[in-house]
C-alpha cells in the first residue's frame, strides 16, 4: 500500500577463498535510492536489508545491482492505494528540524483529523528509519482534530528519516554539538 514501509532483502554469497566486498546498488525505476557496501567472509553469506517507503501507487521496477555489473536482479513492485479504512485520517502539520544534537529532546508536531463519516480511534505512529518509536492513540468525532506533539531523544549521531504515519520521512541530522 502507498505509503508502507517494507524492506528489500539481499542475500550475498562469497564462494572464494578470501573476504570479499561489493558495492551493492538500490534503484526505483532507474533512480538510486540506497548504496551500500557488502562485505563477506571467504565461503560465507551475508544479508542486507535496504528499507523502503513507496508513496506513488503503480508499478515501480525495484533494481538491485553490484557495482562490477556481475550480480543485478529487479523485480515489479506495485503499490496500491490505501484503503478506505486507512484513510479516514489525515496528517498535516509534520515538522522536524533539519538538525540537532545528541540527548536533545526533539517536539515533533502533528494535527489528526477524522475525514470520516464515523467516530474512530486511530493509533498513530511515528517511525524513525521504518522503526516505530512512538504511539499515540486518538478518538476522534467526524471531522474532528487534534494536535499531537510527539516528544524524541536521539541517542547517537547521524542521519535519520523520521515519519508520521503515510506522510513523506523527513531527514533529521543529529550532531554530536
Amino acid at each position: 500500500m502507498a505509503g508502507e514501509p517494507f524492506t528489500v532483502l539481499v542475500e550475498a554469497s562469497n564462494s572464494g577463498g578470501i573476504v570479499g566486498g561489493e558495492r551493492m546498488t538500490l534503484s526505483v525505476d532507474g533512480e538510486t535510492v540506497e548504496e551500500t557496501f557488502v562485505r563477506v567472509g571467504a565461503g560465507e553469506e551475508a544479508q542486507v536489508e535496504f528499507p523502503l517507503r513507496l508513496s506513488e501507487t503503480g508499478d515501480h521496477e525495484v533494481t538491485m545491482a553490484a557495482a562490477d555489473g556481475d550480480a543485478s536482479f529487479s523485480k515489479t513492485v506495485t503499490v496500491t492505494e490505501q484503503s478506505a479504512e486507512f484513510r479516514m485520517f489525515s496528517y498535516e502539520g509534520f515538522e522536524v528540524p533539519e538538525e540537532t544534537t545528541v540527548d536533545r529532546q526533539l517536539e515533533i508536531p502533528v494535527t489528526v483529523r477524522n475525514t470520516g463519516d464515523e467516530e474512530s480511534l486511530q493509533v498513530v505512529k511515528l517511525t524513525v528509519d521504518d522503526d516505530v518509536v512512538r504511539t499515540s492513540g486518538v478518538d476522534l468525532e467526524p471531522g474532528g482534530s487534534t494536535d499531537l506533539t510527539f516528544l524524541h531523544t536521539f541517542d547517537s549521531p547521524g542521519e535519520y528519516e523520521v515519519a508520521v504515519e503515510d506522510l513523506d520521512p523527513q531527514t533529521v541530522t543529529v550532531n554530536v554539538f
